[in-house]
């Protein structure tokens, strides 16, 4: 459940973000792409199902904003998570024997580089289609697709940490967690009756021990008047 509401807070915040602020950051004329950088983010640190899930959700919005593409914004969020989730189990099972450096490396930075392959490819697509469509194509276009990869690239380095940590970090790492945690320890080092004044306990035992029967000289006395008048 919470990793349901984490991801989902990631699509809608990440959608709100590239449809409102990133427009007005274009760098030559490229805008980020930051919805497909979170749905291969989410494939690669949630596995194959969960990203396939928020690529339908974010395809789903995009496609009932602004669905111009003949569907092909659709086709690639879905694809990215379990791109993403293909990509993690390939980096997992990969070896370089007799290296480790290069190993650790390899499996360090190519998600980033193949994050950037990604959407290259997602930008090299749509670029056939509008050729496909009558639309001249000239080398500005060709190079806007190779920003956009090395662009995309780039960003991974501080996008996919960031991502990874905020989904599968432990809820008792959390603020809230740890809120709640110290609270209960709190309550729990804490006596469930508060200590009494100095006093009142003597007073309170002596209340509660029952009365006893003292010796009256005056009963002996009338046992002996009795025991007499017998006589």
């Amino acid at each position: 459940m919470r990793k349901a509401l984490r991801v989902t807070f990631a699509v809608l915040f990440v959608y709100l973000l590239q449809t409102t602020v990133l427009p007005y950051f274009k760098i030559n004329g490229v805008m980020l792409d930051l919805l497909a950088i979170t749905m291969c983010c989410i494939g690669f640190s949630c596995g194959m199902y969960t990203g396939f899930t928020a690529g339908l959700f974010a395809a789903l919005i995009m496609e009932t904003v602004s669905g111009d593409l003949a569907g092909l914004t659709a086709v690639t969020y879905i694809g990215a998570g379990p791109f993403g989730a293909w990509l993690r189990r390939r980096i997992l099972e990969f070896t370089r024997v007799g290296n480790r450096a290069q190993e650790r490396a390899i499996k360090q930075f190519a998600p980033m580089v193949a994050f950037g392959f990604y959407v290259a490819l997602k930008e090299t697509i749509y670029l056939l289609y509008f050729y496909l469509t009558g639309v001249d194509i000239g080398f500005i276009h060709i190079f806007r697709v190779l920003f956009a990869g090395l662009q995309t690239m780039l960003l991974s380095f501080l996008l996919l940490p960031l991502e990874h940590w905020y989904l599968t970090r432990r809820p008792e790492d959390t603020f809230l967690g740890r809120l709640f945690a110290k609270r209960r320890k709190e309550k729990k080092g804490k006596p469930d009756k508060k200590p009494l004044p100095a006093g009142i306990e003597p007073v309170r035992e002596a209340v509660r021990r029952p009365a006893q029967r003292r010796d009256d000289p005056l009963d002996g006395a009338d046992d002996a008047a009795k025991g007499g008048t017998d006589v």
